[in-house]
């Protein structure tokens, strides 16, 4: 794995915390978590919203506002909305509640692979599949020493709405395609890789509500 230097600089990443004020109840436990088990965290943290909420102030966590809308029209503005600088992103959806504190060191050591490599997003879950597949690929990850896997285009939820690190404009443009959010997390700009981790999530989180 990389080793990070002093110098290394993250001012150009933020969390979102992707959300509505119709899953206020819902956020309200993700901040809260975040609170518990990632207190120090060193990136700013923005929520999205239709209305702004005290407690996310006296919490000291921003705000970015949409109007009601679709999901992709919200998530768009409200990444729209991040000031300038930020052009990589850390994106939560607003029911993924951590269960225990991060790894933090492991964190930036990921993020600033992705960073220098250029990648336009990079999943913080394993690929998952067939069991037998899956149990080799995790052996020669092992062996190898791989940290870091490119996703097939054509595997199922390749653009998986996990936690992942995101270069803003790609997360635009995939925003700018049709259809629902379980439309997004299979649609492909073909020229556009995507990556994922070999390794268990420096991230635990459980993710509340799940389709139907």
């Amino acid at each position: 794995m990389v080793e990070l230097s002093m110098s290394t600089n993250f001012s150009n990443v933020c969390i979102l915390i992707s959300s509505s004020n119709n899953t206020w109840d819902v956020v309200r436990q993700t901040i809260r978590s975040f609170l518990t088990y990632w207190p120090n965290c060193p990136f700013a943290i923005f929520v999205g919203l239709n209305s702004s909420k005290q407690e996310l102030i006296e919490a000291g966590y921003h705000q970015v506002f949409a109007e009601v809308g679709g999901w992709r029209q919200e998530l768009h503005t409200q990444v729209a909305s991040l000031p300038a600088e930020y052009s990589h992103i850390l994106l939560f959806l607003d029911d993924f509640v951590l269960l225990r504190p991060v790894n933090e060191e492991k964190i930036l050591q990921m993020i600033d692979e992705a960073l220098s490599k250029q990648w336009a997003y990079l999943r913080f879950k394993r690929l998952l599949g067939a069991w037998l597949p899956f149990f080799v690929r995790q052996i020669m990850d092992r062996i190898s020493n791989k940290f870091f896997c490119e996703i097939p285009q054509n595997t199922p939820y390749f653009s998986s709405l996990q936690v992942a690190l995101w270069e803003r404009t790609h997360l635009l443009n995939m925003l700018n395609l049709p259809g629902s959010i379980w439309d997004f997390e299979r649609q492909v700009i073909p020229q556009v890789k995507h990556y994922a981790i070999c390794f268990k999530s420096p991230i635990d989180y459980i993710h509340v509500v799940e389709r139907g």
